[in-house]
């Protein structure tokens, strides 16, 4: 089924009100403040990258190496599409990370601000998605990983 271009516009346009009238926050941010390592798997040799760095760019220069490129899902299909989403990964058994973040301010702060009404919240790592300056991903809505998940934290 698709709509007339009258049809759409005004769709588009009662989309626009309800969302104004939406008071309720999709995102937040914040920061953490601790040292973090991460540990992946590159060329079957384990190595470590600790952040910050006086040399970020030789870290970014070797998870940038363990990596492969990043897909998406788009609807049932798993593509890639550099004009979509420039960006690498890496699969949770190749790496592993110092960043806990039950020791941090995240957690309270996404359940305060996103999730007021859930009582409490978890996190699984899922990958290590890597972006090297110029890289991106447009704008999109993730694809659920499961029926409780209700959003995708990045670090």
């Amino acid at each position: 089924m698709s709509l007339s271009g009258a049809a759409e516009s005004k769709v588009i346009q009662s989309l626009g009100i309800l969302a104004k009238k939406c008071n309720h926050l999709f995102c937040c941010s914040g920061d953490i403040d601790k040292p973090a390592t991460i540990v992946y798997k590159s060329n079957e040799l384990w190595n470590a990258a600790h952040f910050p760095s006086d040399n970020e760019d030789a870290m970014l220069s070797g998870l940038m190496e363990a990596s492969s490129v990043a897909s998406f899902g788009v609807g049932g299909e798993t593509v890639t599409d550099i004009t979509f989403r420039d960006a690498r990964k890496i699969e949770p058994d190749n790496f592993l990370t110092s960043i806990d973040l039950s020791s941090t301010s995240v957690l309270p702060l996404l359940l305060k601000t996103l999730g007021p009404n859930l009582g409490s919240i978890r996190t699984q790592l899922y990958k290590l998605n890597i972006y090297r300056p110029g890289g991106h991903f447009e704008p999109h809505v993730d694809t659920p990983r499961s029926a409780d998940m209700f959003g995708s934290l990045v670090v």
